[in-house]
C-alpha cells in the first residue's frame, strides 16, 4: 500500500469528499437464531445527491446454507453538523460524532436493539453490529476497502 492508498483518519474520512466514490464491501453476519454465518460480497458507492451522499451497496449474500441471491441496500449520509445515517425513506438510522468512531451508537427497531461502532484502519473501515432482540441475534462485521481505479 502507497501512502497515496491510505485512509484518513476517522474525523476526515467521514465527509462527503472523503466518502464519495466506489468501495468493496464485505458483511460476515452471525446469526445464533438462524444457527450459521451469512456472508455478503459486493461494493458500495457513495455518491453526491444534493444535500448530502446517497449509498448504495449491491451484492451477492450466502446463507449459512450455502443459497445464494443478490442484495441490495440503500441509505442517505447527511453531514450537518455531524454525520447522520437516514434509512432511504429518510427516517433516521443513526448519528455519530467522528472524532469518537469507536464511541457505541444505538438504535430501537420495533423490539430489536441495535448497538454499532465504526472502526478506521489505514487500509479499511468498518462498522460493527451486535443486533439483539425479539427477531434478532445477530453480530455482524461490515469491512469497506476502497476501489482504486
Amino acid at each position: 500500500m502507497t501512502l497515496a492508498q491510505a485512509l484518513p483518519a476517522a474525523a476526515e474520512l467521514f465527509t462527503p469528499s472523503a466518502l464519495a466514490g466506489r468501495w468493496q464491501v464485505t458483511r460476515r453476519i452471525e446469526d445464533a437464531l438462524a444457527g450459521g454465518t451469512a456472508r455478503l460480497a459486493g461494493e458500495a458507492v457513495f455518491s453526491p445527491d444534493g444535500e448530502g451522499l446517497r449509498y448504495e451497496e449491491s451484492g451477492t449474500l450466502t446463507l449459512p446454507t450455502g443459497q445464494s441471491f443478490a442484495a441490495a441496500q440503500s441509505y442517505l449520509w447527511r453531514f450537518d453538523p455531524l454525520p447522520r445515517v437516514l434509512f432511504a425513506d429518510g427516517r433516521l438510522f443513526h448519528a455519530f460524532d467522528p472524532a469518537e468512531p469507536e464511541a457505541e451508537i444505538v438504535h430501537l427497531c420495533g423490539g430489536d436493539l441495535y448497538r454499532g461502532r465504526y472502526r478506521v484502519s489505514a487500509e479499511h473501515w468498518e462498522a460493527e453490529w451486535r443486533v439483539k432482540g425479539p427477531r434478532k441475534d445477530q453480530q455482524s462485521l461490515i469491512t469497506y476497502r476502497r476501489v482504486l481505479l
